[in-house]
């Protein structure tokens, strides 16, 4: 089976995927054995798109993410060629009236993927809102804010 390597990302966005792809190595290193899942926080799941392209793990979770499309408001989102090249498990969790990320298109490109994908809509406010937040740092665990 032929290799193909993914597009370098622009340049921006080398500079956040350097110490996210540092952590997943760490991680690999000082839990051997165990399932790494990386999780991208709207436009941090661009971030995590781009390091797992090059670094596989074995989860990607995209929570609030936002996309390009006819529908999108942002260009500065994720492409739905960027999503349809993902070879790893992904999970996304979108709001269910975003305009940022709108089912219907979310729907369209999911179905077009390779990688095993299920998506998670939340019916009221933003999907971040239903995430409990450990009130003790972990260790083993790297917060991407953008």
């Amino acid at each position: 089976m032929c290799q193909v390597s993914p597009p370098p990302p622009p340049g921006n966005i080398v500079a956040l995927m350097e110490p996210l792809e540092e952590t997943i190595r760490q991680v690999r290193t000082d839990h051997p054995g165990r399932p790494v899942v990386v999780v991208g926080l709207s436009l941090g799941v661009k971030v995590a798109i781009a390091a797992t392209a090059r670094i596989p793990v074995d989860i990607l979770v995209c929570i609030g993410l936002h996309i390009q499309g006819k529908s999108s408001l942002l260009e500065a989102g994720v492409s739905p060629r960027d999503l349809v090249a993902l070879r790893i498990p992904t999970l996304f969790a979108v709001g269910q009236r975003s305009r940022a990320c709108p089912v219907s298109l979310m729907e369209e490109v999911r179905h077009k993927m390779l990688a095993k994908n299920k998506l998670v809509c939340f019916t009221r406010g933003h999907p971040t809102k239903h995430i409990p937040v450990p009130h003790q740092p972990l260790s083993h665990f790297y917060w991407l804010s953008l």
